[in-house]
């Protein structure tokens, strides 16, 4: 690819995945395990507090301020599950690197440990680190601003478009592990200088995608299970789950219930597969413009 466009890198990125259906289904199934060990671990450290959270935030009327306090509590737990996150999804993330950048057959859908997930695991900390850092600075800002008496909406707005910004200049972070072996935020934020409007077209592009069929999955299994429960069965699952009223379950809702969450994973393996490849294709053209130094 001579030029990035926004446009066919998106499309590439979907034909990447249509083409792997087996390696797709193997790494949907290797996210929702890291999912579940990471739900797990929440449920373990959190113990009662993070039950009270899930039981708030399906009460009505909602309250903010348990909410927070809740979210406050379990800020161990919610740690320890991220830190799980991303070491595992570091793995995942390589994975499709490597099937993306090596042609070939790759067994269990080129998952290992090894240098090159090392690699992309520092990668993947220092951009969380530096996006960290960012929001940091823009909650301190938007907090002085309150107590000048200034309205802090502006500066969290100007603030998000920042940090969109440095995701967009970093996301190609990943990829620079991969290809040229190096941990090197500056080299990625060299590569999509000139590319960034284009790149983020794309980002745009591909998420506005992803988001309508999210939708429509989400609207076609409400309307379902909503069919289901009136005709047999009442409430959602989860809250029946926390109020520990097993007897008020219904089979058929229950099982649309998992089998719309898994879809809601497997939409998200598409997107993290097909925005990945389209990273690969962005950095082939922006490096064809900026070779390495």
């Amino acid at each position: 690819m001579a030029e990035f466009s926004p446009t066919e890198a998106v499309f590439a990125g979907f034909r990447f995945v249509r083409e792997r259906p087996a390696t797709l289904l193997i790494w949907s199934a290797f996210l929702l395990v890291v999912m579940a060990l990471a739900l797990v671990a929440m449920f373990d450290l959190g113990g009662d507090q993070m039950t009270a959270l899930l039981a708030a935030s399906q009460a009505t009327p909602f309250d903010p301020a348990q909410i927070t306090k809740l979210s406050q509590a379990i800020a161990p737990a919610s740690s320890f599950a991220l830190l799980l996150m991303v070491v595992f999804g570091s793995v995942l993330v390589t994975a499709i690197l490597r099937v993306r950048l090596e042609p070939g057959n790759h067994p269990w859908g080129g998952l290992r440990f090894g240098g090159d997930e090392l690699r992309v695991l520092g990668a993947n900390a220092m951009t969380l680190l530096a996006v960290f850092l960012a929001e940091t600075i823009v909650a301190l800002a938007a907090d002085f601003s309150a107590q000048a008496g200034l309205p802090p909406i502006v500066v969290v707005l100007v603030g998000f478009l920042l940090i969109v910004c440095l995701q967009v200049r970093l996301s190609l972070t990943a990829v620079v592990a991969m290809v040229e072996k190096r941990i090197a935020l500056g080299r990625s934020w060299a590569l999509t200088g000139k590319g960034f409007w284009s790149l983020l077209g794309a980002y745009v592009l591909l998420l506005a995608i992803v988001l309508v069929i999210l939708f429509l999955i989400v609207i076609l299994f409400s309307a379902l299970m909503a069919s289901v429960a009136l005709a047999g069965g009442r409430g959602d699952p989860l809250a029946i789950l926390l109020a520990n009223d097993f007897g008020g379950l219904n089979v058929v809702v229950v099982a649309l219930y998992a089998v719309m969450n898994m879809a809601q994973v497997w939409l998200s393996m598409v997107l993290l597969a097909a925005s990945l490849s389209m990273n690969v294709d962005a950095y082939k053209a922006f490096a064809a413009q900026l070779p390495r130094v």
